[in-house]
Formats: C-alpha cells, structure tokens, sequence
C-alpha cells in the first residue's frame, strides 16, 4: 500500500511530523515500518499503540516469505536499546527464537 510505504519512509528518516499525520490519517504500520524505526523508541511506542505494528510480525502475512521478527532484527543489529523497549511492548522472546531452528 502507498500509504505504507510513505509512513515508513517517514520514520527512516526520523521526520516525526509526517509520521503522525499519516498515522492519524489511518496508515497502517507495515513489517518493515517497526524496524526502521529503532532509534526512537517514542515512534516505535507510537506504531505498536496507534498504527497496528505487530511486535512480533516476521512479515509472513505480507509477502508470503518470512523474514526475521523486529525482536530478532534490532539484537541481529546491534541495537539493543530498541530490542529492550520492543520486549516491554510485548514482543514474544519465545516466538522470536523459533526462528532459530
């Protein structure tokens, strides 16, 4: 979806204005958005309340192929911080590591 795809440029390009207009106009958070999103966790809080980002969506639903949970993809990166707000949002540390089999 086109809008989708604006809301995630949004957020990779930190621009917190047009994220919230777009959410705000019922753009739904697709699995790609979440991830972008991993240097402010305020956006990710965002997402998860406002725009339906699944923590735990490893992009299956979408494209048909799966790809590595949020969860997985920021400890995969480095970026722990976000890994740590994503665990308090309710991300599945159980559903992430079947992803390891």
């Amino acid at each position: 979806e086109r809008g989708s795809y604006a809301l995630s440029r949004a957020v990779e390009s930190q621009n917190r204005a047009v994220v919230y207009w777009l959410v705000r106009q019922r753009v739904k958070a697709v699995h790609s958005t979440l991830i972008l999103a991993h240097e402010d966790t305020e956006v990710m809080s965002f997402l998860v309340r406002e725009a339906g980002a699944d923590v735990d969506d490893d992009g299956a639903a979408m494209t048909g192929a799966r790809f590595w949970p949020p969860l997985v993809e920021f400890v995969r990166e480095g970026h722990y911080t976000a890994a740590e707000h994503l665990n308090h949002l309710g991300a599945s540390v159980d559903r992430a590591l079947t992803h390891f089999r």
